[in-house]
């Protein structure tokens, strides 16, 4: 490839990539038609490839080109796209694609994810969500500072917060459920 790219860097995300897919180096080699050595010189980022050996690699290693050669973390240039925008994780992006995909009653998750983000409460109620989850950490620290006056006061903050939690999400659900019932007796022919 010219050396156009960080071969230490690319060697990394090689070899990262191969062992999360559990695959030796004879696999990716058998995968890429070369030798275990060449392999092992990419990931020690001794060795250069060429367009197509990196095109196998990438079919082999199950990502794009951008990432194999240190472009962005994600294994595609679509999810990429998505994390950059939403703040979403890699494996939250994996998830949602996979509920979609899904051939059972996952495939339903995607389509009600769609209408808790659309609705007006979730906003809150992921607000409330994050307070919790920040007083519960605060609660541990002063427990562990030996603080038992301040831990009771976040206590009853994380309960405010639970409570809250507990009384936005059924709203929603509640809508979500009234949405549904409105879309089948729509479908059925019913007004």
């Amino acid at each position: 490839m010219g050396n156009i790219y960080d071969l230490e860097k690319t060697g990394s995300i090689i070899k990262e990539r191969r062992r999360q897919l559990d695959l030796s180096l004879e696999q990716v080699a058998s995968e890429c038609y070369t030798t275990r050595q060449t392999v092992s010189k990419w990931e020690k980022g001794t060795g250069e490839m060429t367009f197509e050996q990196a095109v196998k690699l990438c079919n082999a290693l199950g990502c794009d080109m951008g990432h194999l050669l240190g472009e962005y973390p994600e294994l595609t240039r679509q999810a990429a796209n998505i994390c950059q925008e939403t703040g979403l994780s890699e494996a939250a992006v994996n998830k949602i694609v996979a509920w979609k995909n899904a051939d059972d009653r996952r495939k339903l998750y995607s389509n009600h994810l769609s209408v808790l983000l659309e609705n007006k409460d979730t906003e809150s109620l992921l607000g409330d969500i994050g307070e919790f989850l920040a007083y519960a950490a605060l609660e541990v620290k002063a427990v562990n500072n030996n603080d038992p006056k301040f831990a009771v006061e976040l206590l009853d903050l994380q309960m405010a917060r639970l409570w809250n939690i507990s009384r936005v999400f059924s709203n929603i659900i509640e809508i979500m459920g009234a949405t549904q019932n409105r879309e089948g007796d729509n479908s059925n022919g019913k007004t």
